[in-house]
């Protein structure tokens, strides 16, 4: 199970974001961890839980701090 984790972030890591700094390692770790455990789900399913998960909106301010 770790070497396909693993494997998941070391993609998402080159595909996607192509670089991270170390203030939002966390916040791209805890997305590639939710992603890895919901994509075996149903789209319609995973949308509504993403859409669950969601908290108010954030600034870009507040982003980039």
């Amino acid at each position: 199970m770790f070497k396909g984790f693993f494997s998941f972030l070391k993609r998402s890591f080159l595909w996607i974001y192509h670089y991270i700094s170390p203030r939002h390692i966390e916040r791209c770790l805890k997305e590639c961890n939710f992603r890895y455990n919901i994509k075996k789900g149903i789209e319609e399913n995973r949308f509504n839980l993403l859409l669950g998960n969601c908290y108010g909106r954030i600034t870009y301010k507040e982003l980039i701090s």
